[in-house]
């Protein structure tokens, strides 16, 4: 129960920071505004867990807020998400972008290649 809880811990920021933009791009909104929100959701939301979330657990109960700050991530994950934070952004918005060009694609009355003409 504690690995699933320390794995909880490590990969909420990144999910919580992908699914807006993902679901932004996929709707056709910009590229550009979607991976700037996915970089800066992930600087947030590694700080809420890294500080924000132990802090308000250990008001709560001491003993359990021990426990929470033996289970996050460390307090150099926030820098490296604002310095490295672009790479994330991008693994979440670039496949996005690529469905979204798929679904325009492939779905009825989408963009056609134009007809050959014969020689």
């Amino acid at each position: 129960m504690k690995d699933l809880a320390s794995a909880a811990m490590d990969l909420g920021p990144l999910v919580l920071s992908g699914i807006i933009p993902f679901v932004r791009v996929l709707r056709g909104r910009s590229l550009g505004k979607s991976f700037l929100l996915c970089w800066a959701l992930l600087v947030l939301s590694f700080f809420l867990f890294t500080f924000c979330f132990p802090v308000a657990v250990s008001c709560v109960d001491p003993n359990i807020g021990i426990e929470v700050f033996k289970l996050t991530p460390d307090t150099t994950t926030v820098g490296v998400s604002l310095f490295m934070g672009w790479f994330w952004a991008a693994i979440v918005v670039l496949p996005a972008w690529g469905i979204r060009a798929a679904i325009r694609v492939l779905k009825p009355g989408g963009p056609r290649m134009p007809p050959r003409e014969e020689v």
